[in-house]
């Protein structure tokens, strides 16, 4: 029975671990994808006529859009739309990345001590928990969560300064999309206050 039990809980482990792998891919992906977006964004709203000259057209999802046709408004709209649509998910992904560690370590631990050792399974906690190259880790820590938000908090505000002293854009593209940055400002705080006040 206990070594059922054991089986049953070292399935369990594998099937957690790649699952937060799978996860720590996705956040990766999403992480470049924000940026793209934020940087498409500032192009089309400081360099939106030599960028409408460049990019005539493109392809989404086999449906081919002439760029010439369609508003900077509408396209400056959708971009800040997919923005923060995907901007909330990263958070999410990282936030679900972050509690299946605690709960990862939990489980080397109860394995471990199955079989009366301490930390003979620990593939990913000893990596977290050793003081080799723990400078490095805390400072890519600090990036994630503090540096990295911040930058995209000052890039959605210089967006909203171009975007309300372009001409080109209607009021209301202005007020949907500056809600749409609020929003993902908004966020990014609730982010932060939970990484780093929260127990």
């Amino acid at each position: 029975m206990i070594e059922n039990n054991l089986g049953i809980l070292y399935d369990h482990y594998k099937d957690t671990f790649l699952k937060i792998k799978e996860c720590e891919k996705q956040r990766n992906r999403l992480f470049f994808i924000v940026i793209g977006f934020l940087g498409l964004l500032l192009l089309q709203l400081m360099y939106s006529i030599a960028l409408s000259k460049v990019v005539k057209q493109i392809n989404i999802l086999g449906c081919s859009l002439n760029l010439k046709e369609i508003p900077i408004s509408v396209l400056v709209s959708l971009t800040w739309t997919f923005f923060s649509m995907i901007l909330l998910r990263y958070y999410q992904v990282i936030v679900q990345v972050d509690k299946q560690y605690s709960y990862l370590h939990d489980l080397e631990e109860k394995l471990s001590n199955c079989f009366g050792e301490s930390k003979i399974i620990s593939r990913e906690s000893s990596g977290y928990l050793t003081y080799k190259y723990s400078w490095f880790r805390h400072w890519i820590w600090i990036f994630y969560t503090a540096i990295y938000p911040v930058i995209i908090m000052v890039s959605i505000s210089l967006s909203f300064k171009l975007e309300w002293v372009a001409q080109n854009i209607p009021v209301y593209h202005k007020i949907y999309d500056t809600v749409l940055g609020i929003l993902a400002i908004i966020s990014m705080i609730l982010y932060l206050l939970g990484n780093w006040f929260e127990k």
